[in-house]
Order: C-alpha cells, then structure tokens, then sequence
C-alpha cells in the first residue's frame, strides 16, 4: 500500500491570480458505492474516502498510482492529489465498485 502523501508546505509569496488555496474534498463509501462516483479536483487538493459500509473497502487506482489499503468501517483515508493521480479508481475487493478522479 503507498503511504499518505503529506501536504506540500507553502512556497511563500501571496499567490498569483487564479491560484486557489488547496481544497478538501469527501467521498463517502457507502451502499457499495462511492459517492460522487465521479470528482474533479485541482493539484493539492486533499480527497477523503470515508466507509460508511458495514465492510472493509479500498479506494486503488486503477492504473497502480495509489492505494488507500484496507479502509475499516467508520475509517476514513485521504490522498493529495497529484498532477498524475487522476483517473478510474475501483475497491480491491469489490471490483465492481468504480469511482473516477480528474486532477486539473
């Protein structure tokens, strides 16, 4: 399993024009589904999968990129999302669960 990636410190600076404070983002796991299935975050951002299923679930990228492992009931796992870390994501154990990430 990858492990959390740590938020990126300040670079210092005010910022330019269209630069946006990294937002925070929650999936919930819920039903054998994720919901939204489908989200659009910006580089930076923070996505936090939340099970509210009475099983054991995983949030994995279908491409390898990253893996939350084995997200308990009632646990959540988080990811900082990369310019690279977008695209189709599934449960490991309930292949049939898909979500998609687009990082902009």
């Amino acid at each position: 399993a990858a492990a959390l990636r740590q938020p990126e410190q300040p670079r210092g600076g005010t910022g330019g024009a269209g630069q946006e404070a990294p937002r925070r983002h929650v999936v919930e796991i819920r039903g054998f589904e994720f919901h939204p299935a489908a989200l659009s975050v910006a580089a930076g951002d923070t996505i936090v999968w939340v099970n509210q299923d009475a099983v054991p679930h995983t949030a994995t990228s279908g491409e390898g990129k990253w893996d939350s492992g084995s997200i308990a009931t009632q646990e959540s796992w988080s990811l900082v999302a990369g310019p690279g870390d977008g695209g189709e994501y599934i449960c490991d154990f309930h292949p049939t669960m898909t979500g998609q990430l687009t990082v902009r």
